[in-house]
């Protein structure tokens, strides 16, 4: 399972990389773009897949330290805030 969870954290760190490029690449340009926000989905997708799994390991008695915890949970509530502020600014 501790693999899984190495697996997954590259996984978070690539499918972010790609969307934040694209999403550059897109903004430069001045055309917005509905496959950024397939691939922001996709990189949150992981990062909650990471997450959960991180939990898991903590319910199995493999703790990491503390700050690798608390780095994993800020990005899973970060994740969640600017979701629901893009949605907010979307509703104006």
């Amino acid at each position: 399972m501790t693999y899984a969870h190495f697996v997954l954290g590259v996984s978070v760190v690539a499918s972010t990389a790609v969307a934040g490029v694209f999403g550059a690449f897109t903004w430069l340009r001045g055309k917005p773009s509905r496959a950024f926000w397939a691939l922001l989905r996709v990189a949150q997708a992981a990062v909650v897949a990471q997450v959960a799994l991180g939990l898991a390991l903590i319910a199995v008695g493999r703790s990491a330290g503390g700050l690798h915890i608390l780095y994993g949970v800020s990005l899973l509530v970060v994740s969640l805030v600017s979701e629901a502020m893009r949605v907010g600014m979307a509703q104006r």
